[in-house]
């Protein structure tokens, strides 16, 4: 090939790419870093716990009182258990990677109410560990997860639960420095001071205060809501000694959990179901003014310092705030419904507080069901790994229309770790069966603990479609971490298109918005604008519109005002064969080195080969495209003698004819440049230019005997290589230029593929030659497949 005509090709592939492909651009949704906060881990080295009184005191051997510490670390260890009260210390070499249980005496229950003692359990060890307590008489039962002294706090609100047959709502305040300071205001009376009057304790290192409501009413019995405060850092417990959840609901349980700080709560919260039973109640309980609660877009209460909102569910459940909160979640009595064990309480971790990896541990053995249930980032379940094991991604299912998902999963008795990728939730839970039956418990698996920072909301609210035929659903959300929640969204404009949006009130994380079309087929739009509580806000088009690619009318949603108000028709990539008929009319006696005697003429010979189809959109009716083929254009033109000469021939002088073949036998390179007009969406014109290049010249050139007939060369025959001529036309013109027009057919095959045929005439306006006249027309016929790119 000429280097002049590579040249050439390089430089119209280079405009064809560039004009003709478009890459689009997505505009990362903008995230703000958090600040740096001081992160805390519940697995630590000092722990201090109590157990706290739990039902009613008996010498049967059926209520024997059963205290145990159940420990798990990643490493061996050495741990070191005390109890002042009792002169009890004893130290236990715990291996890594099991869970090991220690009996404590009975004694260490703590019995008083506005007393001080020394009971408290002081656990130390050399190298991280996981901590829970189990607090058990015969079918009451409980645990909690110890919390190490690094994340403690100074400030707590009680949960607990309403009386029941005179047992009481609790909790428990431990010293981790000597005279520290605590400041009590309960909700409610106590055995000892009156309700919502403050009052102070001071307390060495070690010692515990436990605190009961006093009994008048079930329904003034509760301490839930109570304040804690200190100077220095406290261990805080908290429950029931023997609570119906519902307050009616036969038979009582054991209820307590470590409580986190109140600089550890939280804004965002999810509740799954427990697993083989029917219904459980939560409870979310507020430390600020005007805090509103949303059960997942509705808002179900404003409460205020120390208040408490409650219900009974029977499903999933996202919880939200507008100000950090605390929630509970409890199992129900036996009598509910299911018959499977009893009350327990857990506590439900705020996803801000969320952790990448847990250690945890089954803390009963015996007779009894163990679960957890995994609250994870739908984008994270690819990776949670149990005890090493990818968890398979069908056990999750979608919370709501949240951006979480929960899966409900058994597991044997023993030390397990759970990780992923994305920080998630895990909760701990179990229910006793044969003998053990009629008895449950449960803990969060963990959390991080650190002091909450809020970070200023200036992120706007976003939005996504879901997949719909006859109408468009569309989640706006305002539900990261740091979100304030929604306060407004409003129609700007509406054309064709019904919004339907719920009543949004201020703070509600999601709202569930639905468009539909007045009337099927006809194209419309709807723009709206949602503002959340900072006033951030965020505009966004729904479409209604014809897709002629997939020749349907559809929805679509896109950030912004969408003028067009149309999808992204994509990008169409085709593969063809291609059959022409090539017409050829010559008007020249001699061309580079060759030379004939009379004139070139006329042909028409087929050709063929295939190539690759471009196109792109721009509206309905429009299409560009390009069509790059190899093609072969074969021509025989003769040139007669324009002059007759003699021979002998069988004994006579007899006129003599000669002509000369010139034999087209090279490639070319074809790049047409079309538009696609469409006047049914099947049914198209197309038109254009296109430039040819050639890729070799190869030519035969031959003689051969026009008369007298029978007359032969020295060879033998009447046709035979003209001796000294060359075997390539060095004059074919390096590159042409062409003009057609035609019809074009489509026939979709499914929303990405498309069959396609179309037929076309072509004149080029250059001859084929550099020195003479050589036109060339075609009559192509194009069959072949489309491949439709979306490129939104």
């Amino acid at each position: 090939m000429k280097k002049s005509n590579i040249k050439h090709i390089i430089a119209v592939l280079s405009m064809l790419i560039f004009s003709l492909i478009q890459l689009s651009t997505a505009v990362a949704e903008n995230k703000k870093s958090d600040p740096v906060l001081r992160t805390k881990n519940p697995v630590g080295q000092d722990f201090w716990l109590c157990f706290q009184k739990n039902f009613t005191e008996s010498t049967s051997q059926n209520n024997l009182l059963h205290l145990e510490l159940f420990v798990t670390g990643k490493n061996d260890t050495k741990v070191k258990i005390e109890i002042a009260g009792l002169k009890y210390s004893e130290e236990f070499d715990i291996p890594g990677d099991t869970v090991i249980g220690i009996r404590l005496n009975p004694k260490a229950e703590l019995l008083g109410s506005g007393t001080v003692d020394d009971m408290s359990v002081h656990v130390t060890s050399d190298f991280p560990i996981s901590v829970y307590g189990l607090n058990r008489r015969h079918q009451t039962t409980d645990t909690y997860l110890g919390l190490p002294v690094n994340v403690l706090g100074y400030e707590y609100r009680a949960m607990c639960y309403i009386a029941a047959v005179q047992l009481m709502g609790q909790f428990a305040v431990i010293a981790t420095e000597n005279n520290t300071k605590v400041t009590i205001t309960p909700t409610v009376n106590t055995k000892k001071f009156p309700g919502g009057i403050s009052y102070t304790v001071r307390l060495k290192k070690g010692e515990v205060y436990q605190v009961q409501a006093k009994y008048e009413s079930r329904s003034t019995c509760d301490l839930t809501g109570s304040l804690i405060k200190s100077d220095k850092k406290i261990a805080v417990f908290s429950g029931h000694q023997c609570a119906y959840v519902p307050s009616s609901t036969i038979a009582c349980n054991h209820l307590v959990e470590q409580l986190p700080p109140v600089t550890s709560w939280g804004k965002h919260f999810f509740l799954g179901k427990f697993k083989t039973r029917l219904n459980y109640t939560y409870r979310v309980l507020a430390n600020e003014d005007s805090t509103r609660v949303f059960e997942d877009t509705t808002l179900v209460d404003v409460l205020k310092p120390g208040e408490y909102y409650e219900a009974r569910r029977n499903k999933c459940l996202q919880i939200s705030a507008t100000k950090p909160v605390l929630v509970s979640q409890y199992s129900h009595g036996l009598s509910d419904g299911d018959s499977i064990g009893d009350p327990m309480m857990l506590l439900v971790s705020p996803t801000k507080q969320f952790l990448h990896r847990y250690r945890f541990a089954t803390p009963i053995k015996g007779e009894w069901r163990h679960y957890i249930n995994v609250v994870v980032p739908t984008s994270g379940i690819s990776s949670i790994k149990l005890d090493n094991v990818l968890l398979n991604r069908s056990m999750f299912k979608p919370l709501g229309i949240s951006r979480y998902s929960i899966a409900y999963i058994g597991i044997p008795y023993g030390s397990h770790v759970i990780e992923g990728d994305e920080p998630f939730g895990m909760y701990s839970y179990g229910f006793g069966y044969g003998k053990d039956a009629y008895d449950a418990y449960g803990n969060m698996g963990g959390q991080s603990f650190f002091e909450y920072e809020f970070i200023a909301d200036t992120t706007a609210p976003s939005a996504d479609a879901k997949k719909s035929t006859d109408f468009l659903p569309v989640i706006v959300r305002d539900d990261r971490l740091d979100d304030t929640g929604l306060r407004k969204i409003s129609v700007l404009s509406q054309e064709g298109v019904i919004p339907n949006i719920p009543k949004i009130e201020g703070g509600m994380p999601q709202a569930l918005l639905s468009f539909k079309v007045e009337n099927e087929g006809i194209a419309g739009r709807a723009v709206i604008e949602a503002f959340d509580v900072e006033g951030n806000s965020a505009v966004y088009t729904v479409c209604y519109s014809y897709n002629v690619d997939k020749d349907r009318f559809e929805y679509s949603l896109s950030e912004g005002l969408n003028e067009e108000c149309a999808p992204d028709p994509g990008i169409q990539l085709g593969l063809f064969g291609k059959l022409s008929y090539n017409f050829h009319n010559a008007g020249f006696s001699s061309t580079a080195d060759i030379a004939a005697q009379g004139e070139f003429g006329e042909d028409g010979t087929f050709g063929g080969f295939g190539g690759v189809y471009i196109g792109r959109r721009l509206s309905p009716e429009w299409v560009v495209s390009a069509r790059i083929s190899f093609e072969d254009q074969p021509a025989t033109l003769n040139a007669p003698d324009s002059m007759t000469s003699q021979v002998r021939f069988k004994g006579k002088l007899v006129p003599f004819q000669e002509s000369r073949t010139l034999e087209l036998n090279g490639s070319f390179l074809n790049i047409a440049f079309a538009g696609e007009w469409y006047w049914k969406k099947s049914i198209y014109l197309l038109g254009g230019m296109n430039v040819c290049f050639n890729i070799n010249d190869d030519i035969e050139y031959t003689k051969s005997i026009i008369r007298p007939g029978n007359y032969v060369y020295p060879n033998g025959k009447s046709t035979m290589k003209e001796p000294g001529y060359p075997e390539a036309l060095s004059s074919l013109s390096g590159m042409k230029f062409g003009l057609f027009g035609g019809i074009g057919l489509n026939k979709r095959i499914n929303s990405n593929f498309i069959a396609y045929a179309e037929s076309y005439f072509t004149t080029y306006i250059s001859s084929m030659i550099d020195d003479g006249d050589w036109a060339l027309s075609q009559f192509s016929f194009n069959v072949g497949i489309k491949y439709i790119f979306q490129m939104n």
